[in-house]
């Protein structure tokens, strides 16, 4: 039993790297057109909420950190395009 909670543990730890990875592709993207920019926007909402479930278990916070700072250019981003096409 031991050994299955550590594989669990470690591939739950590796989450937040993929996320981080995720939201470098996202910075990339930045010039693509609209819809794939809105189809990255609801993948954003989707990697916060699986961080709001992951900070349940014992993580090094510092990745989630790194995360939420990178982030933080880029919600401002979307957000002014979401804005855009609601306005529309």
């Amino acid at each position: 039993m031991n050994k299955k909670k550590k594989k669990k543990k470690n591939l739950l730890s590796q989450i937040p790297l993929i996320i981080f990875f995720v939201h470098i592709i996202i910075i990339i993207m930045k010039n693509s057109s609209i819809y794939i920019k809105i189809i990255i926007f609801v993948l954003k909402i989707l990697t916060i909420e699986i961080i709001d479930n992951i900070l349940w278990f014992n993580f090094n916070i510092s990745y989630v950190k790194l995360f939420y700072q990178t982030s933080n250019t880029i919600n401002i981003f979307f957000y002014k395009i979401f804005y855009k096409l609601l306005v529309e």
